[in-house]
């Protein structure tokens, strides 16, 4: 699995990005997990993960995280992580 994740400000400026690869499964502990090791990389307060946002990621392959949904106090417009899937060719 490959994760793309962004942090937006401003719009749609990318103030920072990273691709998050691994081999675990999309499981929400697995998730909540990669979601701090993504977050450590890009210096960023790990948003709250709840269950609607796993099923919402595991059905659409995407998630916005807006400043709300963070314990600490952010600059950001929102945080977005994509799971990038790759087309398999014929």
């Amino acid at each position: 699995m490959r994760i793309w994740a962004k942090i937006i400000e401003k719009d749609t400026i990318v103030a920072k990005d990273t691709v998050y690869e691994t081999n675990r499964a999309l499981t929400y502990g697995n998730l909540e997990e990669m979601l701090r090791e993504i977050c450590y990389t890009l210096d960023l307060p790990t948003p709250v993960l709840i269950k609607s946002n796993f099923m919402h990621f595991k059905r659409f392959n995407n998630l916005k995280f807006y400043p709300s949904d963070f314990i600490e106090s952010v600059e950001l417009r929102y945080f977005e992580i994509e799971n990038v899937v790759e087309k398999k060719k014929n």
